[in-house]
């Protein structure tokens, strides 16, 4: 026999049964996440070093960045202080050549001058030591971040191609605080910070020592 066809009525109890269970799975999903985020921060606030990595690594504050060739990764030296690493994969982000528009509406493609080019690498390399700060102040109650952005260059001595320190610097909350980045230069920037950065406009960024502190 064929079973009756539910009532307008029955149909709207059904309806309103599935809305709820919904809500309540969402209502108890966002109940679990908030809680994980409160332990998350008390047991950052108590200084426990390994809830600063998970933090990180939920957050995952540089995923645009590996996007666009650079990878970070961390040592939490302590509960004031992280030292990040950049690897910045290789110069080819920047275009070596430049592109414009001529009267005639044909597309003029040029060569990009060296000294041009070498700024616009620095700037990058720049910028990114100075977004991996931000976004680690923005995270974790440290005062001190120490950057060091490694590329590949060549080693004068073996006259091989190694992946060296370009930048070592020591960002400081509470002057980055007073920073107004939309506006800055990210290589004169660094003169704000202890920084270790060698460029010549000719040859572009050559190796430096990274910058170790006590403590």
């Amino acid at each position: 026999a064929n079973c009756p066809a539910a009532s307008p009525k029955e149909k709207a109890k059904l309806e309103d049964d599935n809305v709820y269970k919904k809500e309540l799975q969402e209502y108890d999903q966002k109940l679990s996440d908030y809680n994980d985020l409160v332990t998350l921060a008390t047991k950052i606030s108590s200084g426990e070093l390994e809830y600063y990595r998970k933090a990180i690594e939920e957050m995952n504050p540089f995923a645009e960045l590996s996007d666009v060739g650079s990878n970070v990764s961390l040592n939490f030296d302590s509960t004031k202080r992280v030292t990040a690493s950049i690897s910045i994969h290789d110069e080819n982000v920047i275009p070596k050549q430049s592109k414009s528009l001529l009267k005639s509406g044909k597309l003029s493609v040029k060569d990009m001058p060296i000294g041009r080019y070498n700024e616009l690498y620095q700037d990058y390399v720049c910028s990114s030591s100075l977004r991996v700060g931000r976004e680690i102040f923005a995270i974790l109650p440290v005062a001190e971040i120490i950057v060091n952005a490694v590329g590949n260059v060549l080693n004068q001595t073996t006259g091989r191609i190694e992946e060296m320190p370009l930048l070592s610097v020591l960002l400081v909350r509470e002057t980055m605080d007073r920073i107004n980045f939309s506006l800055i230069d990210p290589s004169d920037c660094m003169k704000n910070f202890k920084c270790n950065m060698g460029f010549k406009k000719s040859q572009g960024m050559s190796p430096v020592e990274i910058i170790k502190t006590n403590g």
